[in-house]
């Protein structure tokens, strides 16, 4: 027990306030791309109906429309594209964070079981929410669940 506590204790996250700076600047930099996105999309929207009108008012001919059309849907692709990574980006930062955060709780739950005398529920709760390797007696890592 005495292994395990220590090993606990010796497990390091960064501080709260670091973890909050990176993923609030994070997360600003993921919004602010999203924003821009949205407009550059908004954008090409607009000069596909442009192009559209044009067409339709003959002052474009069908194969001008064409070109136009297809470069415009293309670049509907390319962005649609990056807004797929960017929220992909998103959730994966939100994974990031809710990780940390089961971690945290962890860590300061299980200081504060391992400060108490009943070995059984302590037993019974690590079972529950960790694996451990232990390899000639020595703790070698610990996974939270």
């Amino acid at each position: 027990m005495e292994e395990f506590k220590h090993a606990i204790s010796a497990m390091e996250l960064p501080s709260a306030e670091e973890l909050g700076l990176l993923q609030t600047s994070q997360i600003e930099l993921l919004a602010a791309k999203m924003t821009s996105l949205e407009q550059n999309t908004a954008k090409v929207r607009k000069s596909l109906h442009v192009a559209s009108t044009a067409f339709v008012d003959g002052i474009i001919d069908l194969d001008e429309f064409k070109i136009q059309k297809n470069r415009l849907n293309d670049q509907l692709a390319a962005l649609a594209l990056q807004r797929q990574q960017i929220e992909r980006s998103m959730l994966d930062e939100e994974h990031a964070a809710q990780r940390v955060k089961r971690t945290e709780d962890f860590l300061a739950e299980a200081l504060a079981r391992l400060d108490g005398d009943d070995v059984r529920s302590i037993n019974a709760w690590l079972r529950s929410c960790v694996s451990i390797t232990v390899r000639d007696g020595h703790i070698e890592s610990i996974d939270i669940f």
